[in-house]
């Protein structure tokens, strides 16, 4: 039977066990993602093809005179598509969405087989969320130019944004099969492989990334990701430390390194990481909890408490 002493000893582990695991909400770690229009990764998704204004009036950032310009042209000539296609971009690029899509769609009546309007309303559908229809349009456009790299590139973001990953690599490797030499379409190719949790492929395809294009950022900061999660903890310190070096602004880069020193049992160096995120992002409840889990690891029970009220803090900010 066993003693009083170690029965009390038990009741305490348990207790001990039961609040920290059920009663302390742990927030999820940063996760790699998908260089779609979120957050703070920039997009890589393909721009619609810039229209040539070397026989324009109009200054290349002057909208409203780009505007009247092509308006006049399409009094003069209502059937000419290209002018239609023209407006359409600019009304994009002010905003003017629906505009956009009615100009760009009386261009394709007028030249269905033109796969560049195509394109380009795709990404105007894109900017007003009705995703279906830009990739119906992105369809359409490969349908009508099988070497467009560019539209299987963007159908496939959208179709990862969709939660179909088999469908959007077969995108990305169109495309990359189409462009070997664009990074950005092996970067996305690399992030949907993650899905699946195929890390060797997804780290294949960001090294190359980043063989095509060493100054990106983002190519090495989830890279980083995928070896945190292989448990490579020196090669993703390593991938975040060259994400800093290229852009020190990024809260996110530090959080992560910081997970990482945590994995490594570095905790000292995960306590200044965690401490630069908070100085960059100090908002950020995550931060001020794992580096409350720091300081107990360190034994400093009263930083770490600090730490955690301040968590709660702004947990309960609407």
């Amino acid at each position: 039977m066993r003693s009083p002493k170690l029965i009390h000893g038990l009741l305490v582990f348990l207790l001990i066990f039961f609040f920290s695991v059920y009663l302390v909400p742990k927030p999820q770690m940063n996760v790699a993602q998908l260089p779609l229009k979120v957050d703070n990764i920039q997009p890589f998704v393909v721009e619609r093809e810039q229209y040539d204004l070397k026989t324009s009036q109009c200054a290349a950032d002057d909208f409203n005179c780009l505007i009247i310009e092509y308006s006049e042209d399409i009094k003069l000539n209502p059937d000419d598509a290209e002018s239609y296609y023209r407006r359409g971009y600019v009304y994009d690029e002010t905003g003017e969405y629906n505009k956009a899509i009615k100009d760009y769609t009386k261009a394709i009546n007028l030249d269905p087989k033109d796969e560049s309007c195509f394109f380009a309303r795709a990404y105007t559908y894109e900017n007003l969320e009705k995703f279906d229809l830009a990739i119906a349009d992105y369809t359409k456009a490969v349908n009508l130019n099988a070497q467009y790299a560019d539209a299987y590139c963007n159908r496939g973001l959208l179709l990862h944004d969709k939660g179909n990953y088999k469908r959007a690599i077969a995108d990305f490797t169109e495309a990359i099969e189409l462009n070997p030499a664009d990074g950005d379409f092996y970067f996305n190719r690399g992030s949907s492989f993650d899905e699946f949790k195929q890390y060797e492929k997804v780290i294949v395809d960001y090294n190359i990334a980043i063989n095509l294009k060493p100054m990106e950022t983002d190519y090495y900061y989830n890279r980083g990701i995928s070896y945190n999660k292989k448990g490579e903890y020196e090669k993703a310190i390593a991938d975040y430390t060259t994400a800093m070096e290229l852009n020190s602004t990024d809260a996110d880069f530090y959080f992560n390194r910081a997970n990482s020193y945590d994995n490594y049992g570095n905790f000292a160096q995960a306590v200044e990481d965690y401490s630069k995120s908070i100085e960059l992002n100090s908002e950020d409840a995550d931060a001020y909890f794992y580096r409350s889990e720091m300081y107990k690891k360190l034994g400093d029970r009263e930083r770490a408490k600090a730490d955690y009220k301040k968590y709660k803090e702004l947990n309960r900010k609407p």
